[in-house]
């Protein structure tokens, strides 16, 4: 059972807002998608930052995840720089090419743990911000 806006949907109804949202179909056209990790307590501030570059955007998992579409008119840098500025990190899903991770790409001793069991003859390139 799926409440939205105060209506109980069921069945069909139900199955239907869930594809919906599976589908991307709130993402305006021409639009990039990003996934970002947020905390409830980031909200308002990621939320301002996207409504200010008039950006599409849906929050799930109780808070810690916002699905961003960026306007095609706007610099994916411009969402980069707003994530940075928040301390803010995402993957860009779809778009123009370019680096996926976005905003405060992080690693530190434990993401180079990590790389060298994954990747322990150093094969993969780095990503950006990573030494």
């Amino acid at each position: 059972v799926l409440e939205l806006a105060g209506k109980r949907l069921l069945g069909g109804d139900e199955a239907e807002v869930w594809r919906a949202a599976r589908e991307l179909e709130w993402v305006p056209a021409g639009s990039s998608v990003a996934r970002v990790a947020t905390t409830p307590r980031r909200i308002p501030d990621l939320d301002a930052a996207l409504a200010r570059a008039s950006a599409a955007r849906r929050y799930s998992a109780g808070g810690h995840l916002c699905w961003v579409a960026w306007p095609a008119d706007a610099s994916p840098q411009e969402l980069d720089s707003a994530l940075r500025d928040l301390g803010a990190s995402g993957v860009r899903l779809t778009g123009p090419s370019g680096p996926p991770l976005l905003g405060a790409v992080r690693g530190g001793e434990f993401g180079a743990r990590t790389r060298r069991a994954l990747d322990p003859a150093g094969l993969f390139a780095p990503f950006d911000g990573e030494a």
